[in-house]
């Protein structure tokens, strides 16, 4: 009866160790609405133009960004498309040297296994206690992680017409709205914050304890969009759309959190005191996400000048989740009740403005500023409570075009990209995490009716998270290869 009651009470501990917000570095939490800002630009030409929306000329994949770009169609157009993204993640920690807790830092990086205790003259040191042992650990807190995946990111289809002489466009599409796959691990997680060491404990008896964990979060799934745009020429150079997708996907969440014992400070050393069995719990679950979006655009152009502007309402984001997971002390293990809920995201109204330069009559210049106030995001979670737990990720976007033939385009881009989050201890608090990203690509005309699009971009996130006891370097590099073919009936 003891030993069942001592499994059930470590299980209790470590879910309440889960799920409660008491976490140093505020990443021992259960995964909510990680990842869903992480929308996909399904269009190889935009892409490759630094992400531009508002600028496209005959083509049908940015009829969810822009869908006045419909008016540009030369036919009816079908297009199919995909990506290749291969992900590089890793975290680097590096702790800092303690005066008063003698090889803490060394502890704490793993590299203290292989150390032998001193030799203890046992004629002067009558009763050894842990001060003269050397507390070892060679558990490496550093991580990385490969992730190379295809994923058929859109298919498309347009028809444009003419109705009492007044060109119209109607076009059908399924894209990738957002890839959702989301992994981080924190292998030095405490139930309390080692910020309080930094200055030596008072002298006591009773060291300050922390229990010490290792949480490994991920999420793997993709959001798919399934929508229709029409777009009409209001008069000379002038054209507007309007589109509505509806967004569907499900996604599968996990974390799991090891502990590996406790350690108790005193007031000029420390003791790692290592747990008895392994004590794991496991949490997997399931997320299916819904919400509606809506885009209206407006385009006006002259021979040698663009302006485009786009504008998307609020929308609602709602996720039904169901969660199991099991809990194992030693050889036992415990089954944790099966859980269901739901919370929502509404994101704010979004925007987009931008213009386009004809430099000559086959080299075009174009910039645009996406205005995306996500700290204005307000998130409810299944207990009703709401909350902002986003910045700002407004981005700004460049893109050249070249057609050295009438067959042939060459096109550049770079862009600003930006997190919802901002690194621990920034001390510019509200600027979030923040990268350039670099993209290249061709457009190849076949045959007059077929298009062939390829594109490259590079994106490499690095910021450092800035504790007082330790510095975690953070990196998350991006190759992306993509490609489409298009295929117009004029």
């Amino acid at each position: 009866m003891k030993t069942i009651l001592k499994i059930l009470a470590a299980a209790l501990l470590m879910i309440l160790l889960l799920f409660s917000n008491l976490c140093a570095q505020d990443y021992n939490k259960p995964i909510t609405i990680e990842a869903l800002n992480h929308t996909t630009n399904s269009s190889v030409i935009s892409r490759s133009l630094g992400g531009l929306t508002l600028s496209s000329r005959n083509d049908i994949t940015t009829m969810f960004a822009n869908p006045a770009a419909l008016q540009s169609l030369e036919g009816i157009q079908i297009s199919l498309g995909g990506i290749q993204e291969n992900n590089t993640k890793e975290q680097t920690q590096r702790w800092y040297s303690l005066d008063w807790l003698s090889m803490f830092d060394l502890f704490m990086e793993g590299k203290t296994a292989a150390l032998r205790d001193p030799v203890i003259d046992t004629s002067k040191v009558k009763n050894p206690t842990y001060q003269d042992s050397v507390q070892r650990n060679g558990r490496d807190p550093n991580w990385s992680r490969k992730k190379n995946q295809f994923v058929p990111s859109q298919v498309f289809a347009a028809v444009p017409f003419k109705i009492l002489g007044r060109k119209l466009s109607v076009g059908l599409g399924v894209v990738e709205y957002a890839n959702a796959d989301y992994y981080y691990v924190n292998k030095t997680a405490f139930n309390r914050n080692l910020d309080y060491i930094t200055l030596p404990i008072s002298a006591s008896p009773e060291p300050v304890t922390a229990d010490w964990w290792a949480d490994t979060r991920s999420r793997e799934g993709a959001i798919y969009g399934y929508g229709c745009a029409i777009s009409a020429t209001m008069s000379e150079g002038v054209s507007v759309g309007v589109s509505g997708l509806v967004i569907s996907g499900t996604m599968n969440d996990n974390q799991i959190m090891e502990r590996f014992g406790q350690l108790q400070f005193f007031a000029k050393d420390f003791r790692y005191v290592p747990s008895d069995s392994v004590s794991l719990v496991a949490i997997n679950g399931t997320s299916k996400v819904r919400g509606l979006e809506w885009t209206v655009s407006a385009v006006y152009q002259t021979k040698y000048v663009l302006f485009g502007l786009s504008i998307k309402p609020p929308m609602k984001i709602t996720r039904d989740f169901t969660t199991t997971g099991d809990s194992t002390y030693g050889s036992t293990r415990v089954v944790l009740p099966e859980s269901k809920g739901s919370d929502n995201l509404i994101l704010p109204l979004r925007g987009s403005i931008g213009v386009g330069i004809s430099l000559r009559s086959n080299v075009f210049l174009n910039a645009e500023y996406d205005y995306n106030p996500y700290r204005l995001a307000e998130y409810t979670d299944n207990n009703g409570t709401v909350s902002n737990p986003w910045l700002d990720c407004s981005s700004f976007h460049v893109g050249l075009e070249y057609l050295p033939v009438d067959f042939v385009s060459v096109r550049f881009g770079y862009q600003t990209k930006s997190e919802t989050f901002e690194q621990q201890g920034n001390q510019f608090r509200g600027d979030p995490v923040t990268c350039f990203v670099y993209s290249a690509g061709v457009g190849i005309r076949l045959l007059k009716s077929i298009q062939l699009n390829l594109g490259y971009e590079y994106a490499n996130l690095s910021y450092e998270d800035n504790w007082n006891t330790n510095t975690n370097v953070n990196k998350d590099m991006r190759n992306s290869f993509f490609g489409s073919i298009a295929y117009t009936l004029q």
